[in-house]
């Protein structure tokens, strides 16, 4: 748990405090991708979420407690 937690604290050192959905492709490339975090939300699994007209928000830290709940860490053989 414990890589888990620095991983989350090195990217909320390297996050916006908020950013749109389609950031996401930039900011965590590799890691999460928009259309993934659009079905998450759709199916009421994704983080926390603000609109504007049609436009979805993510809060960092909110954003990165829902993350840090869904990460392990894997050991390797």
């Amino acid at each position: 748990m414990e890589k888990e937690i620095c991983l989350i604290e090195k990217m909320r050192e390297t996050l916006p405090a908020a950013f749109g959905r389609t950031a996401v492709d930039q900011l965590l490339p590799g890691v999460l991708s928009s259309k993934t975090l659009a079905n998450l939300d759709s199916a009421g699994e994704g983080p926390e979420y603000f609109k504007h007209g049609k436009k979805v928000i993510y809060e960092r830290d909110s954003f990165l407690a829902w993350l840090g709940k869904r990460i392990r860490k894997v050991e390797g053989p």
